[in-house]
């Protein structure tokens, strides 16, 4: 399936409105056609008064009644009445045209919004249900501008192009016919000389495609490196990067701005192209039928026959150029279309039904030969480790050593690559991994905050909200000292990435979220990573609370923060050196020393 076909498909429960917007685009174009072929003739019969009522171009298109009616009416009201009531006749006749053609608009309207609103939709569900591991290999900047300007371009090179693509095929179709009508000659010769020129427009719209397709990729990289310096802007000051980071902008810049000329430049071809390609097919009809009408003979048209065949194919010529440059706004929105068609069917995380937290854990969690890779790199290797129930243990290890990796795979962020986990005698790979997250409540080392209210934070979104459990959360986290000053308490909203909190508060509201969640197994990724004395004591606290009766797994850089584990393990490069307590790791590992060393001295 075509991507924008793809696209389309979201447009299946408009059905209804779409069939109501045809049918009315359809009366509209009728009555467009009736107006324009009636006025010609009709006037012809009021100049010349010996004109017979119905022309023979005129009977051919059935319209000799009409012709007839307004004939009698000169006759005996005179030329006078007859124009008034053709002038009548005519604003009538585009009253209903453009009536028709903007209730067609009212239908419209929902349709697209609707088709953008359900894809928006899709797109974001798709991206919650991508495996974590996805995001490790996606820039960021290029999948907010697939969200944002790719959709957006969708919209205004596609859909907008609606209208044009069911309104003007079809004006052109009636217009066709009534032309057959009255010169089914003359008709074939345009039918031969337009796809001529509607091949060439073609060659020129695929071409575009491409260009539209490297302008958002070059969009994406410059979307992603714009998102990359707002996020670390003060490291780039502290540094003195700001002309390179400038510089790598500017020729990202550069190269965007030549594909925009490059697509801007063949868009703009279509209008002047097949206004051109319409001129001569103009002279050439002209010539043909002007040389028909003159020799005269079986079938030829009439001279009021052939300027009314005149005058409806000059009506052509519009939508035709609308036609042209529609296609070229699709081609142009067929690049965002399959760059969006790329992120609804990426692989993604089944959506299971039973997402019950799993049977409380009683002996504790197993890692039988576990390895994990990112890409070509190993950096878990043949673990295995068991995490006894209700204790604590602790990852240590230098910076690569595979400590994070193993926390995401005991919180069930990503499937186990090779090995297996087992909960007591569940495997993690025989139950969804929506199971082992809800018994598992994770801290990351950059605690993660939306810009929402402080019960949002804490709760997130899930409905209803325990108010009880709520506050008891809050306390345990010892959050409520600095919850209940803020303005607006539980509701106020604590800003972009928590901006308007300290880095201890914020580690707090986390601490506060995972005893909200009330998980029997915590996973806690440097909990007090970047905190001042004073905040470390706080979140320390709140932490001997939190820790009480669970299983937890604690990673730490300060070993001082994890003498006290039941089970300390020492990792590197993605394997177990070796593990014991504090004093007997002392004493025997030599790993484990450097890093002791190494915290106390940090």
């Amino acid at each position: 399936m075509g991507s924008l076909a793809y696209i389309l498909h979201f447009a299946r429960p408009f059905r209804g409105q779409i069939v109501l917007y045809f049918v009315l685009m359809l009366l509209s174009s009728v009555f467009s056609v009736v107006s324009i072929g009636m006025a010609l003739p009709f006037l012809n019969i009021l100049f010349e008064v010996d004109a017979p009522a119905g022309a023979q171009g005129s009977e051919r298109v059935g319209l000799h009644r009409l012709f007839g009616f307004f004939a009698d009416l000169k006759h005996r009201e005179g030329p006078e009445a007859a124009l008034a009531a053709l002038a009548a006749a005519l604003v009538a006749l585009f009253f209903l045209k453009n009536l028709l053609r903007y209730w067609a608009m009212r239908v419209l309207t929902p349709i697209r919004t609707g088709i953008i609103q359900r894809l928006r939709d899709q797109m974001y569900q798709a991206i919650l249900a991508w495996p974590s591991g996805r995001f490790t290999d996606s820039r960021k900047g290029d999948l907010l501008t697939r969200f944002s300007a790719d959709v957006q371009e969708l919209e205004w090179a596609v859909f907008n192009s609606i209208t044009s693509l069911f309104r003007d095929p079809i004006t052109i179709l009636v217009t066709l016919a009534a032309m057959v009508a009255l010169s089914w000659r003359l008709t074939l010769f345009i039918l031969i000389l337009l796809p001529v020129s509607a091949f060439v427009i073609g060659r020129i719209g695929r071409s575009l495609k491409r260009v539209a397709h490297l302008g958002q990729d070059e969009l994406g990289r410059l979307t992603s490196l714009t998102e990359e310096t707002i996020s670390n802007v003060r490291v780039i000051k502290s540094f003195g990067a700001e002309e390179a980071v400038r510089r790598r902008f500017q020729e990202l810049n550069s190269r965007f701005t030549q594909l925009s000329r490059r697509m801007i430049n063949k868009r703009e071809l279509s209008a002047p192209l097949s206004e051109f390609s319409g001129a001569v097919v103009i002279a050439v009809i002209i010539w043909l039928g002007g040389m028909m009408v003159l020799r005269g003979g079986a079938g030829a048209p009439d001279a009021a026959g052939f300027i009314t065949f005149i005058a409806l194919f000059s009506q052509i010529i519009t939508p035709a150029k609308a036609v042209s440059t529609t296609y070229y706004n699709i081609q142009k929105g067929r690049a965002s279309a399959a760059r969006i068609q790329e992120v609804l069917e990426a692989e993604r995380e089944a959506t299971p039904r039973d997402v019950r937290p799993l049977p409380p854990l009683k002996q504790g969690i197993r890692l039988e030969n576990v390895s994990h890779r990112y890409g070509d790199r190993w950096v878990l290797k043949h673990l295995n480790l068991t995490l006894e129930a209700g204790k604590m243990t602790a990852l240590v290890g230098r910076s690569g050593a595979g400590k994070s990796t193993l926390a995401d795979l005991l919180a069930g962020l990503m499937p186990v690559q090779e090995g297996a986990i087992w909960w007591d005698t569940v495997n993690y790979a025989e139950v969804p991994l929506a199971r082992v997250r809800a018994s598992v409540a994770l801290m990351p080392q950059s605690h993660m905050l939306f810009n929402a209210s402080v019960r949002f934070n804490v709760t997130l979104g899930q409905e209803p909200v325990d108010e009880e459990r709520l506050m008891r959360a809050g306390r345990q986290a010892f959050a409520t000292e600095f919850i209940d000053p803020l303005p607006e308490g539980w509701n106020t909203v604590v800003g972009e990435q928590g901006g308007r909190l300290s880095g201890g508060q914020k580690q707090r509201l986390a601490l506060a979220r995972a005893f909200y969640k009330d998980a029997p197994v915590l996973v806690l990724d440097e909990a007090t990573a970047n905190l001042d004395a004073a905040s470390e004591d706080q979140v320390q606290k709140a932490l001997s609370h939190l820790l009480q009766g669970r299983t937890a797994v604690v990673i730490a850089h300060k070993l001082h923060t994890v003498q006290h584990a039941d089970t300390i393990v020492v990792l590197d490069s993605g394997c177990v050196v070796d593990q014991g307590t504090h004093p007997e790791l002392r004493e025997r590992c030599a790993l484990y020393r450097d890093l002791l060393a190494e915290s106390f001295e940090t």
